[in-house]
């Protein structure tokens, strides 16, 4: 008499296992994806705070310079931090750093947009003559920006 097992076979083990594994690669690539585009939001969001607050400074008339207050300097400095600086006689005095340098965080880049963006006093409106676009990318993949317009509106612009 031949006894009957209960249980699984070899080959749907395997098949289970299979489709366990593929379910989880898809999952954590898409955890990753996610992940990034969340610390790049993050990045552009605490860029345009910043950015609004040099805007605040500079129409507030808080000056850290000796001379005629042109406005708050917003210095790019190779695609991986900013400062804000007070800039006093059209950017010929020494300008005096406001706070410490801001980093991107590791892995993000900015890849467009000016070197600097002078928030003027009185008006907020910036040195530019047009608008410009502020583009951080993470690591080559995703990518957002900001845009600044000549009257100082600042826009989030998320690709």
């Amino acid at each position: 008499m031949k006894k009957i097992c209960p249980g699984f076979t070899l080959i749907e083990l395997l098949i289970a296992i299979s489709i366990t594994a593929i379910l989880f690669s898809i999952g954590t690539v898409q955890y990753m994806k996610f992940n990034r585009q969340q610390i790049l939001t993050q990045a552009i969001l605490e860029l345009k705070t910043n950015l609004t607050n040099a805007q605040s400074m500079a129409l507030s008339g808080k000056k850290k310079c000796v001379g005629t207050f042109d406005g708050i300097l917003v210095e790019f400095s190779g695609g991986e931090s900013y400062t804000l600086s007070s800039s006093c006689n059209d950017k010929a005095a020494p300008l005096v750093q406001i706070g410490e340098t801001h980093r991107f965080p590791q892995g993000i880049t900015k890849t467009g947009g000016p070197a600097d963006i002078l928030f003027k006093t009185l008006t907020g409106g910036t040195d530019k003559t047009s608008e410009e676009r502020i583009t951080l990318t993470f690591s080559g993949i995703v990518s957002g920006s900001i845009t600044v317009t000549t009257s100082g509106k600042i826009d989030l612009v998320l690709d």
